[in-house]
Parts: C-alpha cells; sequence; structure tokens
C-alpha cells in the first residue's frame, strides 16, 4: 500500500495555488466601502458644539438639504471640505439644481459670532432658496425627582 500513495501523489501531484478572484473581490469592496463612508467620517471629524434649543424639530433626511457648517474662525464647510468665502455662492449653485425647492441648513458652533452665520445665510439667500434653517441640538432630558 505505501507504494500505491506514492503514485497518486506523483501522478496528480499537489496543487499549491491560491485563488485570487475572491481576494482581489474583497479589497475591490472593501475600496467601495471605504468610497461611500469618506464623505461621512470628514463630516464627522469636525469639531463642532451645536446649541440646544428645546423646541428644535428633528429634520429628516432631505435629499434636497444642504448642510453647510460654520467654524468658529468663519469658514463655511460643505461635506467636510472647506470652502472659501469668495466661491461659496457659486459651490451652492453647483450643488444645488432648483434653489426654490431645496433646503440650506446652517450648522454652527454655539460659541462662533453670529456675523459669520449670517454671511453664510445671506449667501443661500442670494442663489434664489427660500428656506433656510439653523441646526440645533436637544438638550438632555431633566432627571425627574420623585415626590416626597
Amino acid at each position: 500500500m505505501p507504494g500505491r500513495s506514492l503514485d497518486i501523489h506523483a501522478r496528480y501531484g499537489i496543487m499549491a495555488e491560491i485563488n485570487m478572484v475572491p481576494l482581489i473581490d474583497l479589497a475591490l469592496n472593501l475600496v467601495v466601502i471605504f468610497m461611500i463612508m469618506s464623505p461621512f467620517l470628514l463630516r464627522s471629524q469636525l469639531p463642532m458644539s451645536i446649541p440646544d434649543a428645546e423646541t428644535g424639530a428633528v429634520a429628516k433626511d432631505d435629499p434636497r438639504a444642504l448642510t453647510v457648517q460654520v467654524s468658529l474662525q468663519g469658514e463655511a464647510f460643505i461635506e467636510g471640505q472647506p470652502i472659501p468665502a469668495a466661491e461659496l455662492e457659486d459651490e451652492m449653485l453647483r450643488r444645488i439644481l432648483a434653489p426654490n425647492s431645496w433646503t440650506v441648513i446652517v450648522e454652527a458652533d454655539k460659541q462662533c459670532p453670529l456675523e459669520h452665520v449670517v454671511k453664510v445665510m445671506d449667501t443661500a439667500r442670494k442663489t434664489g432658496v427660500s428656506k433656510l434653517a439653523l441646526s440645533v441640538s436637544k438638550p438632555p432630558a431633566k432627571k425627574k425627582r420623585p415626590r416626597r
């Protein structure tokens, strides 16, 4: 019997290859996932302390809403990318196809001077946008004290 097993290995040989197709599929899937997630990751990296408002309404994910973030220094960001003040109106016009049906949401730090927020809102109005909103967060719920 030992001679027979040697004949099988000699005849067929050991296949020592790695199939590259699944590895390439995995790599391409990872590239696509990172391409999709990178705008969200960039947006979340901006240090922003949004003001609280008890009456703020929860905004649904509207595909016709453009969020413009304003930093403490007055820099405007769209999708995590800084936009110079001189180019902000052109960038808004490029992203907004029908200004009358779009909403511009201004998201500013609570320590940001009002002047910077007003400039961004004014620029949005120049593009023809009729709906403007300020981004706020709900304050943490107060714990009710039990009655005695």
